[in-house]
């Protein structure tokens, strides 16, 4: 017996020694990150490449203010004096691409004499000032628009936007600020004003995202005050017009489950109370009733689930920036109740949920799937339901060209008065308002070449 175990022992030797000498390197502990430095560039690098040191890039060099040092660091998942993580700099470097005025971002490992390391993290920024200039219509202009947007005022990474749209029946006034890091926390501020011919909107946000896959907590909450008049539509057909009065507001936690960094889980509560108040305007067809006030409260239960599993690609839709696309599968479940108690009548079940993936095709081209639902009385008559299927084909002959497909069908059920189904410029239809057509049902089939 012994002999065997020996002999079983000799034979196996040889293919142990690695496995063994893997996990004790997996167990040794990672060096200490004994200073972090910073190194940021201007649009583009004139340090880099001295041949561009004219004009027009040094000329766009001045008009851009660069980031500031510490709008960098409070991206940072470490700090001086932990331990070198490589899911933390991996999980750094995606969240600072993911910033609008962050063209490109890589940190860098430096090893010491003292045993530690010493990170140095290089950021490259993006053109963050965009006027807008847009000039609309069929056969002839119907629609100016002009505006301007700032995703890094003064290099502080805030976004302030003011847009202006004028049509042969409409004229609108949209005014936008976002904070992504309030008084330097890792709270999220956001407000929207929008002032038009049909009416107003007013809303701000206020979060504290999961902003990496260790956050334990995150919170939401909202508000939105809509005063529209309205389309009246029957059988896809506009019939009659009235005014809506609406106040959203909602509060939201959420935790983590689990430890896991490959599959995160997060489990959460949501409170939203919605208020509908309506009433006749002077294009209201006098046969037509308007619908009835309705004020509803809810609590969900939300639930997401994802796998990270993130590759960087360019030439997707950002073209020569790096994405960070995860291939790993999305799930997102909420049901709630409106319950008697809050509502004086009977209990309603709500339902919301998507689901999405992306898979890799013969190495080169990717395929995109999501579907996604939301609705009242879900397991009853079914009220206000949505449904959409989305696919996308990119297909990728090199790593400078890139076709895509994309197919959408939209449909709903019984739809409440400002939630038709819309197709424009958000779901496939470019240069076209978001609201361009409107009614219970779409399909989109286009195909780009880029």
């Amino acid at each position: 017996m012994k002999t065997a175990a020996l002999a079983v022992l000799i034979l196996l030797g040889p293919a142990l020694v690695p496995l063994l000498a893997a996990a004790s390197l997996s167990s040794a502990p990672q060096p200490v990150i004994s200073r972090i430095m910073v190194r940021g560039t201007d649009i583009f690098d004139l340090d880099l490449n001295p041949k561009i040191r004219h004009f027009p890039y040094s000329t766009i060099n001045f008009l851009h203010i660069k980031t500031r040092e510490e709008v960098i660091r409070q991206e940072l998942l470490f700090k001086a004096g932990d331990r070198y993580d490589p899911f933390l700099v991996a999980e750094t470097e995606r969240n600072l691409r993911a910033l609008s005025f962050i063209r490109a971002a890589r940190v860098a490992k430096f090893p010491q004499r003292d045993g530690t390391v010493a990170l140095v993290i290089h950021v490259n920024d993006a053109w963050t000032t965009e006027p807008q200039v847009n000039l609309g219509g069929i056969n002839k202009v119907e629609e100016t628009q002009f505006g301007f947007r700032e995703k890094n005022l003064l290099g502080f990474g805030k976004t302030v936007q003011f847009l202006y749209s004028k049509g042969k029946n409409f004229t609108r006034r949209n005014y936008e600020y976002k904070d992504p890091r309030l008084f330097g926390s890792r709270f999220q501020l956001q407000g929207i004003f929008t002032n038009e011919t049909t009416g107003s909107l007013r809303s701000v946000t206020l979060e504290h995202p999961f902003y990496s896959a260790d956050t334990r907590f995150a919170t939401r909450g909202f508000h939105e005050r809509s005063v529209f008049d309205l389309d009246d539509i029957d059988n896809n057909l506009k019939v009659s017009k009235f005014q809506q009065t609406k106040e959203v507001s909602e509060a939201a936690a959420g935790a983590k489950i689990g430890h896991s960094r490959t599959v995160v889980s997060h489990l959460g509560l949501r409170y939203r109370r919605e208020n509908r108040w309506y009433s006749s305007i002077p294009e209201t067809v006098a046969t037509r009733a308007i619908p009835e006030d309705t004020k509803d409260q809810t609590v969900y239960l939300d639930l997401d689930t994802g796998k990270n599993n993130f590759i960087e690609i360019t030439h997707l839709e950002k073209m020569t920036r790096v994405e960070d696309l995860n291939l790993g599968p999305a799930l997102k479940l909420s049901p709630g109740i409106s319950p008697r108690s809050l509502n004086n009548r009977p209990d309603s079940a709500v339902l919301e949920g998507s689901f999405e993936k992306r898979v890799f095709v013969h190495e080169t081209d990717l395929f995109q799937q999501r579907f996604a639902y939301k609705g009242r009385d879900t397991f009853q008559t079914g009220d206000n339901e949505t449904f959409e299927v989305a696919l996308k084909y990119y297909r990728r002959p090199s790593d400078f060209h890139t076709t895509v497909l994309n197919t959408r069908i939209n449909w709903g059920n019984d739809l409440d008065p400002d939630n038709p189904v819309r197709l424009g410029s958000d779901n496939g239809l470019r240069a076209f308002e978001s609201d361009r057509f409107i009614g219970s049902k779409s399909f989109v089939v286009n195909l780009e070449d880029r």
